[in-house]
């Protein structure tokens, strides 16, 4: 099976697509490129969304630097091209070039965000991350196989763990984790805070009634829901609720003057709710952090999310109607899920709706442990994660 395996492997057409990069890489870095270019900066992204986005909105409002998103989504590239920034196809001889010429290099998620070729030595490649360490990933997942299912994302992961210069946490307690799941040096990684959640701490009322406008929330509604759950393996974002209890749900949130959004994983097949009036579905693109900023409570079940959301210090209600399930085939969490989580545990719907109905009675219960697990998840709570990162890399910052 190992040599069938191996025969596989290299006719794997990605994994060809993979060397045949590093080689042209190679050779386009003997003769063409010799010198990288101290003011070119890349970013990765398909969405225009995450650490990557908030950082590269900070440096285009504070610095002079040649900033370029890259991105295989071609929507992306025309939006951000229209709101006047530099942007290029991913696979484009522009993003090469640039990639090949860049002082710095941002991803949140990996070597597949940008062409993978081989950096000059002087480019340092800065690992943002994209989620806090709650759920086992990489290495320590009991999944671990499945997540790297070729020698091609096998190979990709081990060149972005190998090539990383800096890998951005939320805080200490979280660095020896860190660099068990990644395989990579404690010096590498350094607590400086996400540069997304910054707009946690946006205390601007017009920019939140404008945000409410573009996602179309009306001025009457009085309190929002946010459901979002962790990526499932069957693809399917919904709720496990029977057609009773939804209409339940609906009804109460339609009297209160309320909704729920549910913001699925970008990778999930969304079921529509089209029926259910105040019960939403979010674009797969949509910023996260935006629906985190307006949303008055959040409902989650084991993705890290709460662990951003946390920073607000609004109630969280987690759904953990497949916990068993969840371990046994996702893998343990690094926290014991009953005693860690700052909010009450909902195993079937008919809970949940109950805590969604009853939530002005028990929110004020968790204020104590929403407390103390803000400071053990985040080293500053300041909303100047994006500085830091720049004073990290001493970048040139204009006070504006």
């Amino acid at each position: 099976m190992k040599i069938f395996k191996k025969i596989l492997d290299i006719f794997n057409i990605k994994y060809f697509y993979l060397k045949i990069v590093e080689l042209s890489t190679k050779i386009l870095k003997r003769t063409i490129i010799k010198k990288i270019s101290k003011d070119i900066f890349i970013f990765g992204g398909d969405n225009f969304i995450g650490n990557t986005k908030y950082l590269y909105l900070y440096l285009s409002r504070h610095s002079n630097y040649r900033l370029i998103w890259i991105s295989r989504n071609n929507e992306t590239v025309v939006n951000l091209k229209k709101k006047g920034f530099e942007v290029y196809n991913k696979f484009s001889i522009k993003s090469l070039l640039l990639s090949l010429k860049a002082k710095y290099i941002f991803v949140t998620h990996g070597f597949n965000e940008i062409l993978p070729i081989e950096l000059s030595i002087e480019t340092k490649l800065i690992y943002l991350a994209h989620g806090n360490p709650f759920k086992k990933p990489v290495f320590d997942a009991k999944n671990f196989r499945t997540i790297f299912s070729t020698k091609y994302d096998y190979d990709l992961m081990i060149k972005l763990l190998v090539r990383m210069d800096y890998h951005i946490s939320c805080s200490d307690n979280f660095n020896e984790i860190l660099k068990k799941a990644y395989k990579i040096k404690i010096s590498k990684i350094f607590t400086t805070g996400y540069p997304r959640n910054d707009l946690l701490f946006c205390k601007e009322n017009q920019f939140i009634i404008n945000l409410k406008k573009k996602i179309n929330i009306s001025n009457d509604i009085k309190q929002i829901f946010l459901y979002a759950p962790t990526f499932r393996e069957n693809k399917r974002a919904h709720f496990p609720l029977s057609e009773e209890l939804l209409n339940d749900l609906n009804n109460y949130l339609e009297e209160n003057h309320s909704i729920l959004i549910l913001k699925p994983h970008s990778l999930e097949e969304v079921i529509d709710y089209k029926n259910l009036k105040n019960i939403r579905i979010a674009p797969q693109n949509q910023d996260i952090q935006e629906l985190l900023l307006i949303s008055d409570a959040l409902i989650t079940d084991y993705s890290s999310v709460f662990l951003d959301y946390i920073l607000t210090k609004n109630p969280i209600i987690f759904f953990a109607y497949d916990l068993d399930f969840y371990r046994n085939t996702r893998g343990d969490l690094y926290f014991d899920y009953e005693s860690f989580v700052p909010g009450p545990i909902a195993k079937t719907g008919a809970e949940l709706i109950e805590l969604i109905k009853t939530i002005s009675n028990w929110s004020l219960n968790y204020k104590e442990k929403i407390e103390e697990i803000l400071y053990f998840s985040h080293k500053y709570v300041d909303g100047n994660s994006c500085q830091r990162v720049c004073n990290l890399l001493q970048l040139k910052i204009n006070s504006k």
